[in-house]
């Protein structure tokens, strides 16, 4: 069976779906601190909203083109949700605005 998941033919599809777990976290991690992308720091989202992060879902289908990459993907995209989900508590607390205005306040991001 680890045989079918890690050989040649069978790593794709497990490394797929990793990517596909990967990809939800990210995108129900955001949901759960920023359900407005009001402090969502990908531009093309935070412009175009739900319907693209939903998109980002077919970045799953990288394995299949080169497995590297795929990796990349899967790591940039854990490490991602980890990074939404440590800073979940900060914006249930004290609310997405005013950490958007702490933010700027502390110049990490500009305003607009």
């Amino acid at each position: 069976m680890i045989e079918l998941l890690t050989g040649e033919r069978g790593f794709p599809h497990f490394l797929a779906a990793l990517v596909l777990l990967s990809r939800i976290g990210d995108v129900l991690s955001t949901y759960l601190v920023s359900p407005t992308l009001l402090l969502e720091s990908n531009a093309f989202v935070r412009r175009w909203g739900w319907p693209v992060a939903l998109l980002s879902l077919l970045f799953c289908f990288v394995p299949y083109y080169n497995t590297a990459v795929g990796v990349v993907v899967l790591t940039a995209s854990f490490l991602v949700t980890g990074s939404n989900l440590s800073r979940c508590w900060l914006v249930r607390a004290l609310g997405a605005v005013s950490v958007k205005w702490w933010k700027i306040s502390e110049g990490i991001i500009r305003y607009g």
